[in-house]
């Protein structure tokens, strides 16, 4: 029972910019390993990300890396209440030991994480939270200061901000002019702090626009008017209140904009991988796979797609999916590929950005499912990093494309496993039914050649003759199934070549008549066609030993005085024919089988031997081989025909 639970043991770790944060993990990877447990590093990506700086977004890709060297499964989920986000992630995924830091620093710093340790316990009570202080002295000149409006993309929405103020202004002037009351303009000033908090990117908006229409309105519709001055005292509470309610909706704008953006991402990610799995359902080969992810990454992220596929373990030529900007992929081969093979050898990213060959153009992920590789893909990141979202989608992308390709290595072990199971059965068939069947004629040939060497003078005309004829027609019958065995073998394995030619089908069908069993003396043989000259086009051998196969079966499966009759015509292009009998016919049960090979059925053929059910499936190989058709039907109104049909050829005209 205790070796049970430890293999359920789920060790978390969350993942930040600090530079504590390497110690956490590495402390976390010796819990995870103590308990042999799994192993996860969870980022929660907030809005502030796109303010982090170049030294902390290295930094943080730094901590990933490491985190992934240690054998975590990195996890990253967009989100605003971080403590909320981990707690629900906890909570889900059966997270049983949690991993944070905490700062030993006094002043805001350790105040903000010890609120944020109390909230996340308060969260996730039956988690075992493991507290690592970062004692880690920080000097003052070390502690980025960060302004909360960057000037190259915060001016926009500052001028816009203005706009909006400028205009709910000079709308309140009007409002005011006509009488209206002061409740009205300030619900005017509450509106247009809402629209600027959904409208622009940062929180630092909402909270300038509070202030400002607090300022506005006292400076303009209060006494006395055009000074930020206020005679009665109660203006006061009410400017404070007015602040607080525009400031508060401002901000539970910006969160909703916040929320509708994270769901946007979300369905936008579900949305891409449900059409991935959708495509991947009907790609028939692996090639297709690759060709299908790498043409999805190209059409999304807009960048160029390397691709190396793996065969046998060896990574195939690069082919390059181009996105269709006019900036070509420009690189070195030699040095990508370098990267693309470190990449499949280690199964982690490498190459830009990473701490692998930095230097190269694209970044490389292996296509991998359970340490099995794939292949490489490559995306051309000179120009621009992937952010942590993107790259979470293209890590999404090709676990879908890892799962379809494991699922298509296994159909086709099974496949080949099912090809060398029939193989293995037919030949334990195939020995079992020669060990089998070839005893009686053997046996009625050794026991008729011993009598004639040891009692041949006491033996009459007739009788001698007699045990000749035995010896002679079981000999023929072996004859037939080795020259079958080998037309088999020859067409199974790939050997035997169709030399077509046009034949007249009289000479044909004249020529097989010939070569049948000699107990066709004991049946009624007929041959007919509807045209003196049909021909066809045919390998003249193999369509003779069809025929003679037909008419063979015809005379085993009948009686003594049945009617047998080949007959040819013409029904389009093909050239039809027939060999019908009136014996007892096929039954119900056999038809769908009689053509497979080793299927002879219940029946017993006419001289109490069983047949190897080898004819048929012959007949079908070589006509299927010439293009052609062969079936069975019933005859009426007893009895059995078989039909098959060959491409037909002109009769030259004299001119």
């Amino acid at each position: 029972m205790p070796e049970q639970r430890l293999k359920e043991e789920h060790v978390l770790v969350c993942l930040s910019s600090s530079p504590s944060n390497k110690r956490l993990i590495e402390k976390a990877a010796v819990l995870a390993k103590a308990f042999q447990g799994y192993f996860t590093a969870l980022y929660i990506e907030t809005p502030e990300d796109a303010r982090m700086s170049e030294e902390d977004r290295q930094r943080l890709e730094n901590n990933e890396k490491l985190a992934k060297k240690l054998g975590a499964k990195l996890e990253i989920i967009p989100g605003e209440n971080v403590a909320y986000q981990i707690a629900e992630y906890t909570r889900v995924s059966g997270v049983t030991k949690l991993v944070i830091g905490r700062s030993v620093q006094e002043g805001r710093k350790g105040r903000g994480d010890r609120h944020f340790i109390d909230t996340l316990l308060m969260f996730v009570p039956d988690v075992d939270v493991y507290i690592i202080p970062d004692k880690r002295p920080r000097p003052a000149h070390e502690i980025p200061v960060r302004f909360p409006l960057k000037i190259k993309s915060g001016w926009p929405d500052f001028f816009f901000a203005i706009l909006m103020l400028a205009l709910c202004s000079v709308i309140a002037c009007l409002v005011h002019m006509a009488g209206g009351a002061e409740s009205s303009i300030v619900a005017f000033y509450i509106l247009t702090v809402c629209l600027i908090s959904v409208r622009t990117a940062s929180w630092i908006y909402s909270l300038f626009a509070a202030g400002a229409s607090v300022v506005i309105f006292n400076f303009l519709f209060t006494a006395p008017y055009y000074t930020l001055l206020a005679y009665d005292n109660r203006y006061t509470a009410s400017f404070a209140v007015m602040f607080g309610i525009a400031l508060l909706c401002g901000l539970l704008g910006a969160k909703q904009k916040l929320l509708a953006r994270n769901a946007s991402r979300m369905a936008f990610r579900i949305q891409v991988l449900y059409d991935m799995n959708q495509q991947l359902e009907k790609s028939g080969t692996s090639e297709e796979i690759i060709d299908l992810t790498a043409g999805q990454l190209c059409r999304l992220l807009q960048k160029n797609i390397v691709v190396y596929a793996a065969e046998n373990g060896v990574l195939g030529e690069a082919r390059v999916f181009a996105s269709g900007r006019e900036n070509a992929i420009d690189f070195v081969p030699a040095d990508e590929r370098e990267a693309a093979e470190k990449a499949f050898a280690s199964m982690r990213k490498t190459g830009r950005g990473t701490g692998v060959m930095p230097d190269v153009h694209c970044i490389y992920y292996a296509v991998r499912l359970h340490e099995i590789g794939y292949g490489v893909i490559g995306i051309d990141v000179a120009d621009r990093k992937l952010d942590p979202y993107a790259d979470s989608i293209v890590v999404s992308i090709l676990s879908e494309a890892a799962i379809a390709l494991e699922n298509k290595r296994n159909e086709e072990e099974k496949e080949r496993a099912r090809v060398m199971a029939k193989n293995e059965q037919l030949r334990a068939d195939l020995l079992r039914s020669i060990s089998h069947d070839l005893r009686t004629p053997l046996t009625s040939i050794s026991g008729a050649a011993s009598l004639l060497l040891s009692d041949e003078a006491k033996i009459d005309e007739a009788a001698r003759r007699q045990l000749h004829t035995n010896i002679y027609d079981d000999a023929m019958w072996l004859e037939d199934l080795v020259e079958n065995l080998l037309a088999i073998t020859r067409l199974g394995e790939g050997q035997m070549k169709i030399h077509a030619s046009t034949e007249l089908v009289s000479e044909v069908i004249a020529e097989a008549c010939r070569h049948v069993d000699r107990r066709i003396s004991e049946h009624t043989l007929s041959v007919g066609q509807s045209s003196d000259l049909l021909l066809a086009k045919m390998d003249a051998h193999l369509i003779v030993q069809v025929i003679i196969n037909l008419i063979n079966n015809a005379v085993r499966y009948t009686p003594a005085g049945s009617h047998i009759r080949v007959y040819a015509d013409r029904e389009g292009g093909r050239i039809r024919i027939f060999v019908c009998d009136d014996g007892p016919g096929v039954a119900e049960e056999d038809r769908e089988h009689i053509f497979e090979m080793f299927y002879s059925g219940k029946k017993k053929v006419a001289d109490s031997r069983r047949s190897l059910g080898l004819g048929l499936a012959l007949c079908k190989a070589v006509i299927q081989a010439h293009g052609g058709e062969i079936s069975y039907t019933d005859n009426q109104p007893s009895g059995s025909v078989f039909l098959f049909t060959l491409e037909a050829e002109e009769v030259p005209s004299n001119e």
